[in-house]
């Protein structure tokens, strides 16, 4: 896949004003003292760097839960420059003014004022203020210099444009034609800058009233333009509730204390926990391949998507489903709170539930099944599927403890042979689920029903000694004739004689050759996410005098490891096989190491994979 271009991160510019709760609010009088504000425009002046924290550039803010300011392509940057080295109109902006905090709130027109303070100061989003405002992710810096790049080839940087100015006024002072003085571009850029102090006016609009007003003001100008998703009006309407508040945190990496009220470290540790793995992947790799398929990999990273995903995987947190009311009800839920106390517990308590869910599926505590994310989220040709993970995540976490754990101790079990029908099925699994209507934002339980039917006909079915493709057959048939029809299709026509692969061929060869290719639990005989979701164990107990040595050990599941002896005392895997298997992939890895170091070569990508 090629490099996607991600965009500049300008949000330290104007910071986010820290959450108040509505009875705070309710505090605040009536802004009548904007009619007495005579600063009717911004200016050259309002958006020079000044130390002395007095300037109105000092006073602004964003409302809290406001878009981040990174939703911008570069050329809109550019285009907004362009604009004021042409003299063009620059649209006005409105504020309201926070009249218990002399804070002044950017109701609209925030993105435009950060562009041009960004051009002043020459701080697109790498300097030291910004990381110290919020977490930048290394491509994010990438972008910073990309973008200083491509406007000081097309418009000049602001130093380039000052230097250019001096030399334009003393051409004019001394009569002279600047273009017949200096090059063409100089004397642009130095044309530009000579005017901006007088032809920069960015006309204010300020809104009189108290905050009920304001933030009725946001609201229809952030649904009045750019027309936004109904779960975006939904987020900005009850941004204060313990949920947003706890989507916002994760998104920040931690980086941003104004959203917690109370228990500030144990919520920014554990928002940067759930940060690193749910949204770490996704930010951090850009350039893909084929085998890169991390625990969750969203294709657009910047905008509204992450709220969405994370308000979907906290709905499953606490209620085992989506659904556009179990939605509403879990970002709604204490948004009118006034008491401080209950919305920070709720708050705390939100992240704690939803870092010990995702545990069940993910890590190396006791509980974790650590599903292998290749084979469990991903087509066979490598889409990720989200509705997948949510799926999963609620199966393994919904009814009571004696549920949880009668629902692990069969899936292990079984875990071998339903990876394996996994692996043939799940594309066909996911085709009858869209065709059911089910997607991410409308999983029910019905929906996540059907992994129980599916282990249950898997476990019917091995018991009857069918085989795994008899067993598919028996469960798409119940499941969504259609697919099942398909299904029989695909087994009657498979391949054609004396013909190329195609490249979604190759790619699913290549894809099942990576899942193939991963060290197996010698406990249950299923892929293991080596690095992720392991624990290494004494294959003759510790208790029992097994030793410390190399030979000793052996990668488990980390809920395999804590329920050895029960498993082992039942489970029909051959698990000799297994453990020749994975001695046979160390093997072969280390000769390709042996021959790629004799042949002093770099390592290829999957090859760097598998020695990970």
């Amino acid at each position: 896949m090629g490099k996607t271009n991600i965009h500049v991160n300008l949000d330290h510019h104007i910071p986010s004003e820290s959450l108040f709760t509505k009875c705070e609010y309710d505090k605040i009088g009536k802004s009548e003292e904007a009619k007495l504000h005579q600063k009717s425009n911004l200016d050259y002046r309002d958006f020079l760097e000044d130390n002395s924290g007095l300037t109105i550039w000092d006073r602004l803010r964003k409302p809290e839960f406001q878009r981040p300011t990174f939703c911008w392509e570069d050329d809109k940057y550019i285009n907004l420059l362009k604009a004021l080295q042409n003299n063009r109109v620059i649209p006005g902006v409105i504020f309201w003014l926070n009249t218990s905090t002399g804070h002044i709130f950017v109701l609209d027109g925030a993105h435009r004022l950060s562009a041009i303070r960004a051009w002043f100061t020459n701080d697109w989003g790498d300097s030291s203020s910004a990381q110290e405002y919020n977490y930048l992710e290394e491509d994010e810096k990438s972008a910073s210099q990309r973008l200083r790049e491509s406007i000081s080839s097309e418009i000049g940087s602001f130093e380039n444009c000052v230097k250019a100015g001096k030399l334009y006024r003393n051409a004019v002072d001394n009569r002279k034609d600047p273009f017949d003085t200096m090059d063409e571009a100089t004397a642009i850029r130095g044309k530009f800058f000579y005017n901006l102090s007088t032809s920069l006016t960015i006309p204010i609009q300020w809104v009189v009233g108290d905050y009920k007003v304001a933030e009725e003001s946001f609201l229809n100008i952030n649904t009045g333009g750019t027309p936004l998703e109904s779960q975006e009006v939904d987020f900005l309407k009850y941004r204060r509730s313990p949920v947003a508040r706890a989507i916002t945190g994760i998104i920040a990496n931690g980086y941003k204390e104004s959203v917690w009220i109370d228990n500030i470290v144990e919520c920014n540790e554990i928002s940067k926990r759930c940060y690193n793995l749910l949204l770490s992947d996704s930010d951090n790799h850009v350039n893909e391949s084929i085998t890169y398929m991390p625990f969750v990999k969203l294709q657009r990273k910047n905008g509204f998507y992450k709220h969405a995903f994370l308000l979907n995987l906290l709905a499953i947190s606490s209620h085992k489903k989506t659904g556009d009311n179990t939605l509403f009800t879990t970002l709604s839920n204490l948004s009118d709170e006034a008491n401080e106390i209950i919305v920070s517990q709720k708050t705390f308590d939100t992240l704690k539930n939803l870092e010990s869910t995702m545990n069940h599926i993910r890590g190396k505590l006791s509980q974790s099944v650590g599903l292998y994310p290749p084979l469990y989220f991903y087509s066979s040709d490598g889409k990720y599927r989200e509705q997948m993970l949510l799926m999963f995540l609620a199966w393994f976490s919904r009814g009571s403890d004696t549920d949880i754990k009668k629902r692990k101790y069969t899936f292990t079990l079984y875990r071998s042979q339903f990876e394996e029908c996994w692996s043939i099925a799940r594309d066909y699994i996911f085709y009858a689920m869209n065709r059911k209507g089910i997607g991410p934002r409308r999983l029910t339980d019905k929906s996540i029903d059907l992994l129980d039917e599916f282990l249950d006909t898997l476990v019917s079915g091995v018991k009857s000694k069918k085989g795994l493709t008899s067993i598919i057959k028996d469960f798409l048939k119940d499941y969504h004739e259609p697919t099942y029809i398909s299904f029989c299709t695909y087994l009657e026509n498979i391949g054609e004689k004396s013909k190329p692969f195609s490249s979604l061929t190759k790619n699913k060869i290549e894809i099942k050759n990576f899942i193939e290719a991963q060290v197996k639990c010698e406990i249950c005989g299923g892929y293991v996410d080596l690095g992720n979701s392991h624990q290494v164990d004494h294959i003759h107990e510790r208790s029992m005098g097994g030793t410390n040595d190399l030979n000793n050990g052996r990668i488990t599941h980390p809920y395999c490891n804590n329920n050895r002896r029960i498993l082992e005392s039942i489970t029909k895997i051959n698990l000799e096989k297994i453990k020749q298997t994975n001695l046979n992939k160390k093997v072969n890895i280390s000769e390709k190491n042996n021959k790629n170091e004799a042949k002093k070569s770099t390592p290829t990508t999957t090859q760097l994979s598998l020695d990970v």
